[in-house]
């Protein structure tokens, strides 16, 4: 039997994105370019405040129904998945309602979750209560490239971690996110923040407000120690790079996840007794769908008595508290 899915917002997440920039294809950056090839789901209705974009993706997309409004959506329809891809302004609201709908057993919540770590904690602790699997989409969490640098990590092949520096986009809430929540994942949750907000340049303007970028220092739980440089003078110059250095090596991740660079301390061949480090393996990225990952864990693991994510979802809103600390700073 089919699962029915809805989506609330579309938008860049819903679809457009792929459409406008995705020039390559070999990942898929929207849920319905995901959802429109699986037969398991069921696109049941979509809601959207631009009628013309709502009816545009309503034909596209065969959705049973459209709604202007997000309440009648939820209230109405037969719902068992929903995906809210609206401006960050209403992700909690909109999630809070979703958890009290009864039919509604999963919601995906495009990032990030809302503005606030309190509220954002709150609504987690919730939907728990209630018995709803909530999932914050932070695609890179699922891309099996990345589950290699883990594995790294938690095995400590290359010894201990030390500290990671990480270069990303402005537009913290927004963009910024991404790289935040996948520090988190390799280093744990955030124990100190130093840092500010970068008025050098120009923030990037997101739905009416003004997301700035900036620079950030965290002291992990572990006591892994990371830095994130969060700023660029234009929004079309894109950079997402990663520098991992361990007790007995280092990994770099050049390029917005190219390939994994993986180097070891070897005996020097210019300094007498002393090790240096070298390059000693290149893993080139398979280009595997993220996001197809995903829908494919959650069709799997849908019916399942008890289903739970790979991972700790109160770490996803772990930027949340980063960015809130230094938001006000200069």
């Amino acid at each position: 039997m089919k699962i029915n899915v809805a989506i609330a917002g579309v938008g860049n997440a819903a679809y457009f994105i792929d459409k406008k920039i995705n020039l390559l294809k070999k990942n898929s950056f929207s849920h319905l370019s995901i959802l429109k090839n699986n037969n398991k789901f069921n696109l049941t209705s979509c809601c959207d405040v631009n009628k013309k974009k709502l009816k545009l993706i309503g034909k596209k997309f065969k959705f049973d129904s459209y709604h202007t409004s997000f309440s009648k959506m939820i209230k109405n329809e037969n719902i068992e998945i929903l995906i809210i891809s609206t401006p960050t302004k209403f992700h909690i609201q909109q999630t809070l309602q979703a958890i009290k709908n009864k039919n509604i057993k999963i919601i995906i919540c495009e990032k990030p979750f809302g503005f606030s770590y309190k509220k954002a904690k709150k609504i987690i602790d919730f939907s728990k209560k209630k018995g709803k699997i909530l999932v914050i989409n932070y695609q890179r969490r699922w891309d099996n490239f990345y589950k290699k640098v883990d594995r790294i990590i938690k095995t400590k092949k290359l010894g201990k971690l030390n500290c990671i520096i990480g270069h990303t986009d402005k537009a913290l809430y927004q963009n910024s996110c991404h790289m935040l929540d996948l520090i988190v994942s390799f280093a744990g949750p955030v124990k100190k923040v130093l840092g500010f907000k970068d008025v050098s340049n120009l923030p990037r303007l997101v739905h009416s407000y003004h997301d700035y970028g900036g620079y950030i220092f965290l002291q992990h739980m572990n006591k892994t120690v990371s830095f994130i440089k969060a700023s660029q003078d234009a929004t079309n110059k894109k950079i997402f790079e990663l520098d991992l250095h361990f007790a007995n090596g280092r990994i770099k991740i050049p390029n917005d996840d190219k390939y994994i660079e993986i180097y070891k301390f070897k005996n020097s061949k210019q300094f007498k007794t002393y090790k240096e480090l070298e390059l000693v393996k290149t893993i080139k990225n398979k280009e595997e769908d993220r996001l197809l990952i995903f829908y494919k864990f959650i069709e799997k693991n849908y019916n399942k008595k008890f289903f739970k994510l790979p991972y700790n979802l109160y770490e996803n809103i772990e930027p949340l508290k980063i960015i809130n600390s230094i938001k006000n700073k200069l």
